[in-house]
């Protein structure tokens, strides 16, 4: 069960990237545009949580034959807090997204809630 401290946590640094990404670039233009970075962050989050799977199956083979692997829990911690990282700029980006198409709708622009 994920602690609600933790949540909130979360949630204060996607406000915070949001922030910062919306003082450094401006809402997004177009749907298309918001899904290219969407993606961008996605994949890179992957890329991390694919590296933290690598290191769980070389630990857990360092592990079947009595050896520590104290190298590769230390990458995987690395990944991991990376792959947080990045999945926190892609929930900002998301965030985003939202605001962006919020407001092209109140520009009359069409948007539809699916």
């Amino acid at each position: 069960m994920i602690r609600e401290k933790l949540l909130h946590g979360i949630n204060s640094l996607v406000l915070e990237e949001l922030e910062t990404a919306n003082q450094t670039f401006p809402l997004f233009a177009s749907n298309h545009e918001a899904h290219a970075v969407m993606r961008e962050e996605y994949e890179e989050s992957m890329e991390k949580v694919d590296l933290v799977r690598e290191g769980l199956e070389l630990h857990w083979e360092a592990t079947k034959n009595n050896c520590i692997g104290i190298g590769w829990l230390e990458e995987m911690s690395k990944n991991g807090r990376m792959a947080i990282a990045e999945l926190i700029q892609f929930v900002a980006m998301t965030e985003k997204a939202i605001l962006s198409a919020s407001r092209r709708d109140a520009d009359g622009e069409r948007t539809e809630n699916l």
